[in-house]
């Protein structure tokens, strides 16, 4: 859940500078090289045959002097200078118009607003609401592994290339929007990824939580609203180039941009072991998200390069129809594969799967042996 703070255009004054610096300097670094490239070829050239055209020279042998190797060699090598100093000074104007671009069209898409018809939920506070949004948070829609194990917020996101990202506070306290969410604005983030003031959030995955039902989003909340305040704040996020050419080529990470925001959405969810119930937990985890729209696995897109590619969940006999129901069930609560290697929580959430509830993970097991087979890639 997170938005840049800003006025228009300005909201990270430090890539406008550097944005124009690429701009300004491209020009000047190629003229640069010209330069450079052609006080070595003058450095370069053979001191015998410079000796002969000076003495052809002073002697008056101007048409000598021009037709001589060393002369036209040294006409030859500035011309090949000045070609390729032509040549860098045009490619790194093409970077630099490049760059800005991508600065550009990444700052319209972050204060681009969307208009949104939420629904203003009922925020409740009695303890079966409580305890069914602890459940929700902590084992269905993995709050903390983005906003950490307090719920105060976390940088989920520190590098140099992607930038300095962090997820809000979702408490009450001193920097958490749980003191100023509204029933509507907790819709608006949960279900459409879009902040009170419109604007899309990032890396929100609202594309699994625009299942959740009315009572279950206003069960997370009841839930939130009941944890201890934590004063943490955060500076607003610090795109990288990386992140902003992600926006840019409109990779994934605003969930806002492409969901069906009039869709109808239920007021409470399928329960029990049931295959409906299955199909809806798979949407809300976010299954889909890694394991593709089919479910047959392959490489995340929008994810980290070095992330292993999602398994295929489908009952193919080369991917879950290996699998008995024990055994898909010890793999979500221990993380530990059928080769005996440990699924990485950080790129499977199965630390918080492994809270579910066994019907939960029956009825999760159901749905999938009901989706078309899909062999193993």
């Amino acid at each position: 859940m997170v938005t840049v703070q800003g006025v228009p255009w300005l909201a990270d004054a430090i890539g406008w500078r550097w944005s124009f610096a690429v701009l300004a300097l491209g020009p000047a670094a190629g003229i640069a090289s010209i330069l450079r490239l052609s006080a070595l070829m003058k450095r370069l050239e053979p001191h015998a045959g410079r000796d002969e055209a000076t003495q052809l020279s002073r002697l008056g042998c101007r048409d000598t002097l021009l037709r001589h190797p060393s002369t036209r060699d040294l006409g030859g090598r500035m011309s090949a200078a000045r070609n390729v100093g032509i040549g860098v000074t045009g490619l790194l104007v093409l970077i630099g118009i490049l760059l800005a671009g991508v600065f550009v069209l990444s700052n319209s898409k972050m204060n681009r607003t969307y208009s949104v018809s939420a629904v203003d939920l009922t925020v409740r506070t009695d303890s079966a609401s409580v305890a069914r949004g602890e459940y929700l948070v902590s084992a269905v829609v993995a709050c903390r592994d983005c906003h950490g194990e307090d719920l105060g917020g976390a940088y989920f996101m520190d590098a140099g290339a992607m930038g300095e990202i962090a997820a809000p506070n979702l408490t009450r306290g001193t920097g958490g929007v749980g003191g100023t969410y509204s029933g509507r604005d907790w819709d608006l983030a949960l279900r459409h990824g879009v902040a009170p003031d419109g604007r899309a959030l990032l890396f929100m995955p609202s594309e699994a939580y625009t299942h959740l039902a009315d009572e279950e989003v206003e069960d997370i909340v009841a839930y939130l609203h009941s944890l201890p305040p934590v004063d943490r704040e955060f500076d607003s996020p610090k795109l990288g180039p990386v992140t902003r050419m992600l926006l840019a080529t409109g990779q994934p990470i605003q969930s806002a941009a492409y969901l069906d925001h009039e869709q109808n959405r239920p007021k409470r969810a399928p329960q029990g072991a049931s295959l409906e119930r299955g199909a809806h937990l798979v949407e809300v985890s976010g299954c889909r998200a890694c394991h593709g729209a089919d479910l047959s696995g392959g490489k995340v897109p929008g994810a980290d390069p070095s992330w292993p590619p999602a398994a295929n969940l489908t009952p193919h006999p080369s991917a879950l129809g290996r699998y008995a129901e024990p055994t898909f069930e010890h793999v979500l609560r221990t993380g530990e594969k059928l080769d005996g290697g440990k699924i990485d929580p950080t790129t499977m959430p199965w630390q918080a799967y492994a809270q579910m509830e066994p019907q939960e993970i029956q009825a999760i097991w159901t749905y999938l042996q009901s989706v078309p087979e899909v062999a193993a890639k």
